[in-house]
């Protein structure tokens, strides 16, 4: 097996277990603010600290996500 096998297998295995805190804070939002947060993170104007220092700003900071956790997400390199 090449490296390459391995790393695609690996990440194909890795998905497994409880939702990253994004996945878990999308599906805590109403339906009008999670179709918000999805086109701001579908957008690439928009970097994941902006994102996290507005998510951060919003209902006094109870929406503590860090700008990695937003990366990996929207790379879709987390557990969701």
């Amino acid at each position: 097996m090449g490296l390459l096998e391995a790393f695609e297998n690996d990440r194909n295995t890795r998905k497994h277990g409880a939702w990253c805190n994004m996945g878990k804070l999308l599906e805590s939002l109403t339906d009008d603010d999670r179709q918000t947060l999805i086109d701001v993170m579908n957008d690439p104007t928009w970097t994941s600290t902006r994102i996290s220092d507005v998510l951060k700003s919003e209902q006094g900071g109870s929406h503590n996500i860090g700008p990695h956790v937003i990366s990996r997400h929207r790379s879709k390199r987390c557990q969701c």
